[in-house]
């Protein structure tokens, strides 16, 4: 399956060999870092308040600093000179960057990002029974596995900061309606939480409902819950399954 695949993309790559700038690297690892260590600085600080961590986020914390150092030295290692010898797709999503790179996203796509050894030498092995890659190539493709692999954890980390987002806003929303004993106050809280949180997250709607008190249009709050959720064909058991 893998061999095949690398087959198929060797035939229909569009690629030009001869050095050139293409489209830089550096941009997509920085940006990858960026998100990163944004969300293990948000989650950090989540813990520090003694907020419940998903296991996801329990492990970016445990292995944020691998991944950003991984990366990083992944970038020092292709100087400007060593990136312009490597062959660039000249069509394509990735078109600008080397062809080993899209080697890689594919590989990873098709391994669900459980990547090996095995998997790296059948896919690249595959490859080359169409087209040889270089040696510069050859040398570069560990580089951009972990560059990948850092770009793929990053856009995991981003739903990770969202969702924790939506829960600081969901509690605080909870807040703000107990205060009000207005119905009016009330129907006009729920109406901005509906311009402000549209459509409602998981997460959000998980913690509003948790975090609604029994006081200040607890029910008149629960029935506009619930009512925007049966307009998704959905319950807050099916939140809770689908998020957990």
């Amino acid at each position: 399956h893998l061999a095949e695949h690398a087959r198929r993309l060797a035939r229909t790559q569009a690629v030009e060999t001869e050095p050139s700038r293409g489209r830089p690297l550096r941009p997509l690892v920085r940006d990858a870092l960026g998100d990163l260590t944004a969300a293990y600085r948000d989650l950090a600080e989540a813990g520090r308040a003694g907020e419940t961590l998903t296991p996801a986020a329990e492990w970016l914390l445990d292995n944020y600093h691998i991944v950003r150092d991984q990366a990083r030295e992944a970038e020092a290692a292709m100087p400007r000179a060593y990136y312009r010898v490597l062959p660039k797709l000249t069509a394509g999503p990735y078109q600008g960057l080397p062809r080993a790179y899209e080697l890689v996203e594919n590989l990873a796509d098709l391994t669900d990002n459980d990547l090996s050894v095995e998997h790296l030498r059948g896919f690249v092995a595959g490859y080359q029974e169409v087209e040889l890659l270089t040696l510069a190539e050859l040398w570069a493709l560990p580089l951009l596995l972990r560059v990948v692999l850092a770009q793929r954890v990053a856009a995991l980390a981003r739903p990770l900061r969202e969702a924790r987002a939506d829960r600081l806003a969901a509690a605080t929303w909870a807040e703000t309606l107990a205060a009000h004993d207005d119905p009016a106050e009330v129907s006009a809280d729920l109406a901005a939480i509906a311009r402000e949180q549209a459509p409602l997250s998981g997460p959000f709607a998980m913690t509003f409902a948790a975090a609604l008190p029994a006081a200040g249009g607890r029910g008149t709050a629960m029935e506009w819950l619930e009512h925007r959720l049966r307009a998704r064909r959905l319950t807050l058991d099916d939140v809770e399954r689908i998020e957990t």
